[in-house]
Parts: C-alpha cells; structure tokens; sequence
C-alpha cells in the first residue's frame, strides 16, 4: 500500500478482497501516516492476524497528499486496538522516526499497556534516551510479555543493558538480558 496517496489505498483496498484471502494474512507491515478508514478495513478482514509492525516517520519525511481528517494514531483508537486484540494480534514490532522527532515514546508504552494487553512479543527499534523507559513500562505493564527486543544504533545494546540493568530493582518482573555476537552490537534481547 501506498503511504502517500489515499486513492491509490482505496483502489486497492476496494479491489483486494476476491483477490487477497485475509483470513490467511497473519503479518501486516504498515508505514505511518495511518488512515483510519483503511485501518479499520484492514483490521476487520484480518481475523488472523498475530503479527503488526508499525513504521512511524516523523513528518518531514512524507508529503500529505492525504486527507487530514481521516488520518489517526492507532493507539489512541481504543475501538480498533479491541480489533486487534479480537484477532489475536501476539506480537507488535514499532520501528520509530528519528525518536528526537518522535517524543510520545512513554505515551506509546502506556497505550500499548492498557489497550493491547496480551502480547507476548515486542520489538521497538530506535535511537532514544527514552528507549529503556518505554521498555522498563512494557515490561512491568504487559503480564502476558515473554520477549523484548530493543534495537539501537551501533553499540546500543551494551548501553540499553546497563541502563535496564540500572533500573532493575523498580522491576516488578525478573528478566534476563543478551547482547547478540554481532559486528554492531546494537540489539538488547530480554527475556521475561
């Protein structure tokens, strides 16, 4: 789907259904700005649907040849995250803009703890301060959370380790910390 013109999005959402078998698609991969209507077309065809991946760009990046009013921040719909939920939406994956152009990271975490409470997989890639907060509330927030993934910038994930490690006796939940052998070394993977 295009990112950039909603006609192009309603034409194929329009044309798609005898041709795309949703009930089958269990992975979205959607790229901001996010229209409510094709959300709400999307979700609803998506009965099966356990794995979202939201790209979030900050707005210089795209052109709005959209029409504003219908664009929305999915979490703050409540009635489309019972959607996902409803489906049975496991696992969210959040690739943020730039996170200085991106400051709503905390408010992200704290929506994603009340109105999608059953995942068990997240992974938010980034370069933030503000990473390890928004991963110390999910961790704390999301009962049902066995595997956290954060990726940085080079050299991120000893940096995002010691900081969780700091932060660990304000855990309500144990957790076990990897750095993976690679040549960046820019990924904390937490197991809960």
């Amino acid at each position: 789907m295009s990112n950039y013109y909603d006609q192009t999005n309603d034409e194929f959402l329009s044309l798609s259904p005898p041709i795309v078998p949703w009930h089958q698609v269990t992975s979205l991969s959607i790229v901001q700005p996010f229209s409510s209507t094709h959300l709400y077309f999307l979700f609803s065809q998506t009965i099966n649907l356990r794995t979202l991946e939201l790209h979030y760009r900050s707005e210089y990046e795209y052109k709005m040849n959209l029409k504003k009013e219908s664009l929305i921040y999915l979490f703050d719909d409540a009635s489309l995250c019972n959607m996902l939920m409803s489906n049975g939406l496991r696992e969210l994956n959040i690739c943020t803009a730039q996170t200085d152009k991106q400051p709503n990271l905390i408010n992200v975490a704290h929506l994603i703890v009340e109105r999608l409470p059953r995942l068990q997989v997240i992974k938010v890639d980034g370069v933030s301060d503000r990473m390890i907060e928004m991963s110390h509330i999910l961790i704390n927030g999301l009962s049902k959370l066995n595997f956290l993934t954060i990726h940085g910038g080079i050299k991120y994930g000893n940096v995002y380790d010691k900081r969780l490690r700091d932060l660990h006796n304000s855990n309500t939940r144990s957790f076990r910390t990897e750095i993976p052998n690679t040549s960046d070394e820019d990924m904390l993977l937490v197991w809960l």
